[in-house]
């Protein structure tokens, strides 16, 4: 291999010769190669991600575990097995507002819906054996022949586990960018060092 330095030359500064600055190109090509191929990993990661949280975006809005059907002074007529599995008792005719921890809340929740025969959305806390579960809850009013309200149905999805995991995604998701952003500015320099070389090559 060629001295890093030619110094037989009297009549000039010391200079790279031609093999020692092919070895540089040939290194700064081989980073930029591998930068290239480190972000296409990245981006491809990326769509998996953003695929993934589009799956659990929905799930969050489309998955229906708990069913109740109440009657049209708000007690509870029938519910499904799921919800008979969380609470730990059937919880038919019992006032609806009782299931929940803040039943004032949907006890107006049930007003509104009563007053505008229209349905309603709210986030509530299930009372469980193991505490309190969150939930999203659709409440639809039950009309009869008539047009008057003659109960209640409310659809609930379960939050805790899916904002968890919602939550695990978005802090992958950020950890990504911040790492394209890092491959981006390692790109630069290595576009630099390259352009340098090539004038540094010109010059000599």
């Amino acid at each position: 291999m060629a001295n890093a330095h030619d110094l037989t030359r009297p009549d000039g500064p010391a200079q790279f010769s031609d093999d020692a600055w092919v070895e540089v190109l040939s290194a700064v090509d081989r980073t930029y190669a591998d930068l290239v191929s480190y972000q296409e990993k990245l981006e491809r990661q990326n769509a998996e991600l953003q695929e993934m949280r589009t799956f659990l975006t929905a799930i969050l809005s489309s998955v229906s575990d708990v069913l109740i059907v109440a009657d049209r002074a708000g007690r509870v007529v029938q519910v499904s097995r799921s919800l008979a599995t969380l609470t730990g008792q059937p919880d038919a005719d019992r006032p609806l507002p009782e299931l929940f921890a803040d039943p004032a809340r949907l006890a107006a929740v049930l007003q509104t819906v009563r007053d505008s025969r229209k349905g309603a959305a709210l986030e509530a806390e299930l009372l469980t054996e193991r505490g309190t579960e969150p939930l999203d809850i659709s409440v639809a009013p039950r009309l009869d022949d008539r047009g008057r309200v003659d109960g209640f149905v409310l659809t609930g999805r379960p939050l805790g586990a899916l904002r968890k995991a919602y939550a695990e995604l978005t802090e992958s998701h950020q950890a990504l960018k911040m790492a394209q952003g890092f491959l981006v500015r390692n790109e630069k320099l290595a576009s630099l060092g390259r352009l340098l070389a090539g004038v540094a090559h010109e010059l000599n």
